[in-house]
């Protein structure tokens, strides 16, 4: 049996909850954007999430600013 080493991507609670439970690590959606930007495949996280929620993608406004946030785009 060969080790892989990889993330599973996953926004649905309950599926997220299990691969954490059988110690995968889990991503999301924001996640993934939020390593985009980091990386530099994503000029701005804001319009990137802001394409999400236009496109019926549900975001709660805590995760929102949050990932704003950590990626340096958080206005107040």
């Amino acid at each position: 049996m060969h080790e892989v080493n990889a993330i599973v991507l996953l926004d649905e609670k309950d599926a997220r909850n299990l691969a954490e439970k059988l110690g995968l690590e889990v991503m999301g959606t924001v996640g993934l954007l939020i390593w985009a930007k980091k990386m530099g495949y994503v000029e701005s996280l804001r319009e990137e999430l802001d394409r999400l929620i236009d496109s019926g993608f549900w975001l709660g406004r805590d995760v929102y600013r949050r990932a704003l946030n950590i990626a340096n785009e958080f206005k107040t």
